[in-house]
């Protein structure tokens, strides 16, 4: 479950109730030196005089009184958070920064769960990295054409995740590398696209079938994701048959193990082990001769 809203979720709720619907919370892009400036000034209020911003994110809230959303085209949100650590006292502190006629208020926020929403340590910081405003990511997606091509099957897509950090975990991207990551999910699958933060070069990984007809219902289902020892593959028993495969290949592309799905209707779960496998993005493929589906997942150990 993506906890990352519920953050957002909590602050609003810690604002004031009353207020939601007399707040108008205005949208602003990530990098905006308001934002950050009223963060620094909350921040000399601490004792953390060195922390430095670790990663800086945002996601949706349904259902909420008082909107809390991204502007897909723009790259704007009326919620950004920033979280900060301090590598003195070994401490992370989170704020939330929100927008209204009266100027930008800094929060701080619990940082739990922060990092387990997105593939970034509180290891690197972004002091001395290269990072593009929200704006650009959004305008390097519209030229991907696999972010394109969900875009346009799956008109029900929304936005769930959006955030920048330094990557430190998976090899097979550039480490020491500031990324956005932009998830998007949809009833037909998901899509998770990496953006290298300086030069806007993207990879979206997605979790659909290669066709467009989703008419038989029919979902894989990989977990845990993120995993470092085992990873578990559901696949229906409509999606089963004699002449089934199953891979796991690289970013590249490359295979790296052909592995046994299981036989015709024995069984729906298979149990992954990777005790061989080292740290970073990988994609399990599965074919049945009708169908070919591809599901990126991640190894971090």
């Amino acid at each position: 479950m993506n906890r990352f809203p519920y953050l957002l979720v909590a602050l609003l709720m810690a604002i004031a109730p009353n207020l939601y619907s007399q707040l108008n919370f205005l949208p602003y892009l990530a990098k905006d030196s308001q934002a950050l400036k009223a963060v620094e000034n909350s921040i000399k209020s601490t004792k953390l005089t060195d922390a430095e911003l670790l990663l800086v994110g945002t996601g949706e809230v349904p259902n909420m009184p008082i909107s809390v959303t991204i502007d897909i085209d723009k790259g704007t949100s009326t919620v950004w958070v920033y979280v900060y650590k301090s590598y003195k006292l070994d401490s992370i502190i989170s704020y939330a920064v929100i927008r209204t006629l009266l100027g930008y208020t800094s929060l701080p926020i619990p940082a739990s769960y922060i990092f387990g929403n997105l593939p970034f340590t509180p290891d690197s910081s972004l002091k001395n990295a290269i990072w593009m405003n929200s704006d650009k990511v959004m305008d390097s997606l519209k030229v991907n054409s696999r972010y394109s091509k969900f875009k346009k099957d799956r008109p029900d897509m929304k936005l769930q995740m959006v955030g920048v950090g330094v990557n430190s975990i998976m090899p097979l991207m550039d480490l020491n590398t500031a990324y956005w990551m932009v998830s998007f999910t949809s009833g037909g699958g998901d899509l998770t696209c990496f953006v290298q933060a300086e030069t806007g070069k993207t990879t979206c990984l997605g979790t659909w079938g290669v066709d467009n007809n989703n008419s038989d219902g029919g979902q894989l289902t990989l977990y845990p994701n993120p995993a470092s020892d085992y990873i578990y593959l559901n696949i229906p028993l409509e999606l089963q048959n004699s002449a089934s495969t199953l891979t796991v290949s690289d970013v590249y592309g490359r295979k790296i193990q052909d592995l046994y799905p299981p036989r015709f209707g024995e069984t729906t779960k298979v149990q992954i082990s990777l005790a061989t496998f080292s740290s970073g993005v990988y994609f399990l493929r599965y074919s049945n001769n009708i169908k070919n589906y591809v599901i990126p997942f991640v190894i971090d150990k």
